[in-house]
């Protein structure tokens, strides 16, 4: 779901298009969206010092719910800023903030992240489609795969209708 409180200091202006770019959709038919904006244009910069911060310190902690953290995605084993979601044994569930996914991680995987890279907002926006409800309440697997298909990876230009 949209768990990411943090994207309200945005500038989200509503009810006038605004430059997004799709970096994640979901299962249950919900995306999340950057916005054109100079702190997202520095996300690999930021993935970089990152990357710095966690071969300068690379013991693990102890991940537990809330925990703002760096972590490994299996994706591409970089690290990125997340907030752990849950905790159980030798994984947490992590989500980047960044980018809006989730995913489920080796403990091992999670770091301790420096204040300073939590300064500025979460750049993944949750957004849904407006006035626009799924048959049933609920997205198909084949609708969710259609919607990734059409939207992941792509630039639009999104008009937000609610915060």
């Amino acid at each position: 779901g949209c768990t990411a409180e943090r994207d309200m200091a945005l500038e989200i202006k509503l009810g006038t298009p605004q430059k997004v770019y799709v970096s994640e959709v979901t299962k249950s038919g919900q995306f999340f969206v950057q916005l054109d904006t100079p702190e997202a244009y520095g996300l690999p910069d930021l993935s970089v010092e990152i990357q710095a911060s966690v071969e300068s310190n690379p013991v693990p902690v102890v991940p537990e719910w809330g925990l703002q953290c760096y972590a490994c995605s299996s994706a591409d084993h970089a690290w990125y800023r997340a907030v752990v979601t849950s905790a159980k044994g030798n994984t947490a569930t992590v989500y980047f903030v960044d980018y809006g996914n989730t995913e489920t991680v080796p403990a091992a995987g999670v770091r301790k992240a420096s204040g300073r890279h939590f300064d500025s907002p979460y750049q993944a926006v949750c957004c849904t489609l407006s006035d626009f409800i799924p048959l049933g309440g609920k997205y198909s697997a084949a609708a969710v795969t259609a919607l990734r298909q059409l939207l992941l990876n792509q630039e639009f230009a999104a008009v937000f209708r609610s915060r």
